[in-house]
């Protein structure tokens, strides 16, 4: 999740539910409660704009997934350039109740991100609308195996992009304190 999801002003979210495979309101493989959440250090310490390159969190279930839901590898460190699938249920044009997908070739940045500190994110055309943060970014690598290496944080509809936060240094502190906590 990007960390704006989990933590906004200061302030975190208070009820946290992982759904998958939901559609048109319906929870086939059940709803899952947050045990713990996360966001990187530096999104914490720093305001919302100046940290959208660190916009970056983590949620740790309460209960294992079970073996009906396989989850997908991540992928630290990703290329900036390629090709992503991005995925999410915009609250802001169909009430989070469909699921939208979009594809494109992606490139380093969208134009703010390289003016505030931190790592230059990822950028692609694509407008879901907003309320779709959170939603993966899917790439398929050398080896033909699609791994999770961004998450739909920011959007410009004007220039028809959305950025996701790279998943570099920062990812990989997050994941390993969630992992050993």
């Amino acid at each position: 999740d990007p960390a704006h999801c989990l933590k906004d002003s200061g302030t975190w979210v208070r009820k946290v539910r992982f759904i998958p495979n939901f559609r048109d309101g319906k929870r086939p493989l059940g709803s899952f409660g947050a045990r713990d959440l996360w966001v990187t250090q530096a999104y914490a310490d720093r305001s919302k704009l100046r940290s959208s390159n660190f916009d970056l969190g983590m949620v740790v279930l309460r209960k294992r997934l079970g073996k009906r839901i396989e989850p997908l590898p991540v992928k630290l460190f990703p290329q900036r350039a390629g090709r992503s699938e991005l995925f999410g249920y915009p609250a802001g044009a169909i009430r989070g109740r469909e699921l939208r997908v979009c594809s494109g070739p992606t490139w380093a940045g969208d134009g703010y991100s390289r003016r505030i500190p931190g790592p230059v994110g990822r950028a692609t055309r694509c407008n879901m609308a907003g309320g779709s943060s959170g939603g993966p970014w899917l790439s398929f690598y050398e080896n033909g195996e699609r791994y999770v290496d961004g998450v739909i944080s920011t959007g410009n509809p004007s220039r028809n992009t959305m950025t996701t936060s790279y998943f570099g240094r920062a990812m990989r502190i997050l994941l390993n304190d969630a992992e050993n906590r």
